[in-house]
């Protein structure tokens, strides 16, 4: 594996977590109850990380073919970083869309497996 691959497919998994992140910032800055925060802090993230294994994961259960699986992480990563600027994170979320899109059409332009 070249160094290059190695540095874009590490930079893949860490906005994939980071994504995951924002979805559970969002949900615990969120305006309600304690408990409320709580159920969509960890919620919404344990639900992408599901969805995100059974169709977009690399051993995937129902793996989806190169355009619907763009769009799908596109998807994914730009309602986490509404997420971001819905919580009040707007300069972080804006760098977090530009980086996570950039990563991913640059994966996926060269096949590379996430």
């Amino acid at each position: 594996m070249s160094f290059v691959k190695l540095i874009l497919l590490s930079l893949a998994f860490f906005i994939e977590l980071a994504a995951l992140a924002a979805f559970s910032y969002w949900g615990f800055h969120l305006q309600g109850k304690i408990f409320l925060k709580w159920v969509v802090g960890i919620g919404v993230p344990a639900i992408v990380a599901v969805f995100w294994g059974v169709f977009l994961a690399p051993k995937a259960s129902f793996p989806v073919g190169l355009p619907l699986r763009l769009l799908l992480k596109l998807i994914v990563f730009s309602a986490s970083a509404w997420a971001l600027y819905t919580a009040g994170q707007r300069q972080i979320a804006l760098i977090f869309l530009i980086t996570s899109v950039l990563i991913v059409v640059v994966t996926d332009s060269f096949k590379m497996s996430l």
